[in-house]
């Protein structure tokens, strides 16, 4: 039995590590106990997504950037750019999650210190280096299309339907930028 199992041993057995039953609640080890209602969490997002489902075809925030695209063919560019980054972005997620694991007593006890250390552990000088600015621009770049958005929506949702529908492209563009 390799040394990084016994890690959840003073909460959870390798055996709920593993299972892929879903399960309500899940018992943690003390430190991750604000975690225990995940199998709750989940059943929320399950529901936001069937909800946006029912919008229709597209979901309105992704389906942005193919009305952006200039034609058929960078519109599915944009597709499997899309599907490439999220194929390799869990298995990314799991790798940083079992080389925390395997970290085992130095794994640090607060949640939010795993990624640092597994930085700090594995990673040389340069590369940490690289992976820290690989955070800083994902965060970076969720936050601005959040931002950019939102003046989206506030342009075609407010803006063109209440205050001036036939406003031109020049007069939604400022007000995008104002709201933006």
């Amino acid at each position: 039995t390799p040394a990084w199992q016994a890690v959840g041993s003073d909460g959870m057995q390798w055996g709920q590590w593993v299972d892929i039953t879903p399960a309500w609640t899940v018992q943690f080890p003390d430190a991750y106990s604000q975690y225990n209602g995940i199998g709750f969490l989940l059943i929320f997002w399950m529901l936001r997504m069937l909800m946006e489902g029912f919008g229709g075809p597209l979901i309105p925030y992704a389906s942005q950037r193919f009305f952006a695209a200039r034609d058929d063919r960078e519109a599915s560019l944009t597709t499997g750019t899309s599907l490439g980054l999220f194929v390799i972005r869990w298995p990314l997620i799991m790798g940083v999650a079992i080389l925390g694991l395997s970290l085992g007593a130095d794994m640090p006890a607060d949640p939010e210190r795993v990624f640092p250390q597994v930085v700090g552990h594995f990673f040389p000088l340069g590369m940490r280096a690289v992976v820290v600015s690989c955070m800083i621009a994902a965060a970076m770049s969720t936050f601005d299309s959040t931002v950019n958005a939102g003046g989206a929506y506030i342009v075609n949702d407010i803006y063109k339907r209440f205050i001036r529908p036939k406003a031109s492209n020049r007069a939604q563009m400022v007000v995008s930028w104002c709201a933006t």
